[in-house]
């Protein structure tokens, strides 16, 4: 676990950070290229290339559709410095290679139509990846890119006082699979759960809660105060909403603009505690409490933890030290309202209010807060903000304000990891208008449906216990997977029979291929057939050869999806696991197999299968069940 470095960044005071809510985790084993054939053949053959035509920058690729090998270079980038047509230039190089100079574990080499084309030899390739997986295990995929650097993500952040509804789903998986990601990738990674509970809706709240919270029994009898405050939440926006329009009936004019007396309220509460009112600051403390056990329980579902869970109220002893900071630095001046503002007209954004006319701070002025204290206390390369799309021009307000902080000064690369937004076939959810589906509901629905699919099709003597405990595993990883299965920038409606299917691109038709693969081994130990790994395995039918040079590519695509921010591409490569898995148990027999050679790799190819879909759902923050 990182620990914290400085109590100050900038030469402003920065307060302790609190201790971490998780154990220090112990230390997985971390790779490197060089513990991986796939990835070693890859530079040999780039480093070849280079040395025979003195092109540095050899990129070796897949072979165009329809070609019949495993790797490809193309020639055209060098018809010009060689002066020759790139078709002649894949001819020679073929040509050098296989005259003596042909790796062990490449069979052909031949040029095509400006293209060098590759073909592994897949007894021997097949060797060396079967022995990486059967030792590496569940550290298979892992690759040392970060070496140790901290990346800090900002992920999930619920609003204090009321339920996680469906929305927060993308913000909480995309972050927690993002944090798997790279710490498979040698980065030291801390999760902060940033909540809400500050600004002028919680003052919203408060006055809400003196007005009516003798009204709600699950306030009264504290039975279930969170809804309580929910329901407070909903009512006074619809109070407000009412004052308006009245307000509007009584002006003879519906376009005109007016404030209610209940939003005024509001914002005296805020007032009150950015004051530190004894009263107020009591009650968010109380709120936030109860509201953490609530959310404790969808996290524990999703299986999500965090180094981290910090309020926007943490950081508000920092904001004026933050002010006086950039008000000396000139970053800051006053509107011709009297509020505070950043001039980020270089970067053709709008100006950044960071304090209101009344002296009341805002989101922004906690988030640069935020920004200095987590660069005093971890130092870290990164900081990823997991935070929906339509915060984007926000993101690029703040990243900028904080390049004018830290003018000349080392400061963190800030990214946001922007998402689009996920709706279900109930309609647009607005919490203000109670219109919203709780996300433990979601889950819950999900884990009822998916013990009925268990019941459908399985085959195995199960007690309730299991069946419960294996629709679990299905219902929550057919919604985490129908969210990250997707491309984070696309809008989602959730589709519950695409989600639960057993067929097609669904967690449980991958979950479905990993229980097979169990299935065979327990059966393979039932009949006392012992897998040998030191027998050189033989791979004689295509869907052999097809699924062990796929499972050799996992580390290169944890590796991409950890570059890009895209834990889609290690959902699309599970499933494509989990489909060439069912190809090869279609084709071919395993265990009545005659040919002891050939049973033995095809049990050993099971068994690296199985890893390698646990691995991959691991990182998707997805159980991978023995039996379903």
């Amino acid at each position: 676990m990182v620990e914290a470095r400085h109590t100050e960044y900038l030469g402003i005071p920065v307060p302790p950070l609190p201790e971490s809510t998780m154990p220090t985790a112990q230390k997985a084993r971390i790779l490197t290229r060089e513990d991986y054939t796939y990835l070693k053949l890859q530079d040999t053959l780039q480093q070849q290339i280079s040395d025979l035509t003195s092109y540095e920058d050899v990129q070796i690729s897949e072979p165009s559709k329809g070609i019949e090998a495993d790797y490809a270079f193309a020639t055209h980038p060098l018809a010009k410095s060689l002066r020759k047509n790139p078709t002649d230039i894949a001819l020679s190089l073929a040509a050098q290679i296989n005259d003596g100079r042909r790796p062990d574990l490449i069979s052909i080499v031949s040029g095509q139509g400006g293209f060098l084309n590759l073909s592994i030899n897949i007894n021997p390739y097949g060797a060396e990846v079967l022995k990486e997986i059967e030792d590496y295990r569940e550290s298979y995929g892992s690759q040392n890119i970060g070496d140790g650097a901290t990346v800090v993500i900002d992920c999930s952040s619920p609003n204090v006082a009321k339920f996680m509804s469906v929305g927060h789903l993308r913000s909480t998986i995309i972050g927690e699979s993002l944090a798997r990601i790279n710490q498979a990738t040698g980065h030291e990674v801390i999760r902060d759960n940033h909540l809400g509970d500050w600004g002028t809706q919680f003052g919203m709240l408060a006055r809400a809660h003196e007005l009516w919270s003798e009204e709600y029994e699950e306030l009264r009898d504290g039975s279930d105060p969170v809804k309580g405050l929910y329901k407070l939440y909903v009512r006074i926006h619809e109070e407000v909403e009412k004052e308006k329009e009245a307000e509007k009936t009584r002006s003879g004019n519906p376009d005109v603009k007016v404030e209610s007396n209940l939003e005024k309220e509001g914002r005296d509460w805020f007032r009150r505690l950015e004051g530190g009112d004894e009263k107020a600051m009591d009650l968010l403390k109380w709120a936030t409490k109860q509201s953490l056990v609530e959310f404790q329980r969808v996290y524990d579902l999703l299986g999500t933890k965090y180094e981290h869970m910090l309020g926007e109220s943490f950081y508000v002893p920092m904001l004026p030290d933050i002010l006086k900071f950039m008000q000396d630095k000139g970053i800051v001046h006053p509107d011709n309202k009297g509020a505070l503002t950043v001039d980020l007209e270089a970067q053709k954004l709008p100006r950044l209010v960071v304090q209101k006319s009344d002296g009341t701070s805002l989101y922004s002025t906690r988030e640069l807060a935020t920004l200095v204290a987590r660069s005093a206390w971890f130092n870290p390369q990164r900081i990823l903000y997991v935070v929906g799309g339509d915060q984007r021009e926000y993101f690029q307000q703040v990243f900028a304000a904080f390049d004018q902080m830290t003018q000349g000064e080392k400061r963190p690369e800030t990214e946001h990891i922007s998402f689009g937004m996920i709706s279900l076939p109930e309609g647009k959810m607005s919490s203000r208008a109670g219109r919203v589906v709780f996300l433990e509901d979601v889950l819950s629905e999900a884990i009822t449906r998916a013990r009925t699919k268990t019941e459908e099709v399985s085959r195995d003597s199960l007690t309730n216990e299991e069946k419960n405990d294996i629709a679990k595993k299905i219902g929550v990883g057919a919604v985490v997977f129908f969210d990250l299965g997707q491309g984070r920038e696309r809008n989602i409606q959730f589709d519950w029979d695409k989600a639960l299917s057993f067929e097609g691109y669904s967690a449980p038709y991958i979950q479905y291929a990993h229980a097979r693969a169990e299935a065979l081994l327990r059966r393979a130990t039932e009949q006392n057939i012992a897998i040998d790994p030191e027998t050189s395995p033989v791979f004689d039918q295509p869907s052999e050869a097809a699924l062990i040079k796929h499972l050799s590519r996992f580390p290169e695509t944890v590796t991409k999806a950890a570059l890009l921010n895209r834990p889609d591409i290690i959902a699309q490569y599970t499933y494509t696991t989990a489909t060439k898995f069912s190809d090869l148990y279609h084709d071919v027999s395993v265990l009545h197999e005659p040919d002891d050679k050939i049973r033995n790799t095809r049990l050993r190819l099971t068994q690296a299968t199985a890893q390698v879909i646990r691995n991959g759902l691991r990182l998707l923050c997805i159980e991978a069940p023995n039996r379903m």
